[in-house]
């Protein structure tokens, strides 16, 4: 279950999930909203175990991280109007 965090707000319980597929140079990321993708951010620190993803669609800019461990976080800053939402999840597996 990810937290869901929106601007200031207490942190909640999310039934938020996608999927994310591997692509050339990044993912390609699946919601119920939309489909879209995430470039991989080259330069990463080499005593970190993060692989960082960007991009941007018609009303947000989006970054996802990843830890070797599946931990990941994921923020969203809208375009369209000034918010923030923030969600901590893990990665799994669809067999």
């Amino acid at each position: 279950m990810a937290q869901e965090c929106y601007e200031t707000e207490a942190c909640t319980d999310s039934g938020f999930s996608f999927e994310i597929s591997a692509q050339e140079g990044g993912i390609n990321v699946v919601t119920d909203y939309e489909t879209y993708a995430l470039t991989a951010l080259s330069g990463s620190s080499p005593d970190t175990n993060v692989r960082s993803y960007v991009g941007r669609t018609s009303g947000a800019v989006h970054l996802l991280s990843v830890m070797d461990n599946a931990q990941a976080r994921y923020m969203l800053h809208t375009t369209d109007g000034l918010a923030q939402v923030s969600y901590a999840g893990t990665c799994e597996v669809i067999k």
